[in-house]
């Protein structure tokens, strides 16, 4: 996958089959969202693209904390490994959220010439969320490219949803944020070569508790605490010594 940082980096735009949003967490309804994108782009022999937002609009404009369910790095793998040709991570500004909607979408166009673009059904873009499902299909009909509103998907009685899971993580229930993430819940942390690892602050975790994890293939016992809120403490310490390993939270 190819992944860039801004829509200037794309000089030769090739005919696009694109999905738009932040993606934190990447789980079952983003997968499920980038995959139909993915799977268009195949039968119209055309790039798969996904553009997504760091740091999140919300935490730009004061409505959230600054603590994500994936970083940068882990967003980009996940991503990749849903068989996407290009990524377009975009640093979110207060000047990014003055865009209108036609003007994103319009330099959307210019980079990545658009045949189709995917969005779930409460999606929207552009100052005051203007670039709501109704307007980006008549900005489609305008620019020529189809927009497809796949529907959310449930889990239970409820919608799997980015929020979902932090709320799980928040009252230390990894099960339920599992099923909504299709995987292990995962952070990265570097290694002090005894039995702590230390977590980037912006990296949302579990609540304060004792939990089973797997790093490096062997289960491991994790402690976190709410006097050392970056921090995991092992009880068993690692081989190896100092490095930056994954911890899945199973």
């Amino acid at each position: 996958m190819q992944l860039l940082h801004s829509f200037d980096e794309i000089t030769d735009p090739l005919p696009s089959a694109c999905t738009i949003g932040a993606f934190d967490g990447v789980h079952l309804g983003h997968q499920q969202l980038i995959r139909a994108m993915v799977g268009e782009a195949h039968e119209r022999g055309v790039q798969s693209a996904v553009v997504t937002f760091f740091p999140h609009p919300r935490v730009v404009l004061g409505r959230a904390p600054n603590r994500y369910l994936t970083l940068p790095d882990d967003k980009a793998e996940q991503i990749a490994a849903l068989g996407v040709d290009v990524m377009v991570n975009l640093e979110f500004t207060l000047q990014m959220a003055q865009l209108t909607a036609l003007e994103f979408v319009q330099n959307m166009v210019a980079a990545l010439a658009p045949v189709s673009l995917w969005i779930g059904p409460d999606f929207a873009l552009g100052r005051g969320r203007q670039g709501n499902a109704t307007y980006l299909a008549e900005l489609g009909r305008r620019f020529g490219f189809d927009t497809n509103v796949l529907p959310e998907l449930n889990m239970g009685t409820n919608v799997i949803s980015s929020t979902r899971i932090r709320d799980a993580l928040s009252r230390g229930d990894v099960s339920d944020a599992n099923l909504c993430l299709g995987r292990p819940f995962r952070v990265r942390g570097s290694y002090d070569g005894d039995r702590t690892l230390c977590v980037d602050e912006r990296q949302w975790l579990p609540a304060p508790g004792v939990y089973p994890v797997l790093i490096e293939e062997r289960i491991n016992q994790a402690t976190l605490t709410t006097d050392r809120p970056c921090s995991i403490i092992l009880e068993h310490p690692l081989k190896d010594g100092r490095r930056l390993v994954k911890v899945e939270f199973v």
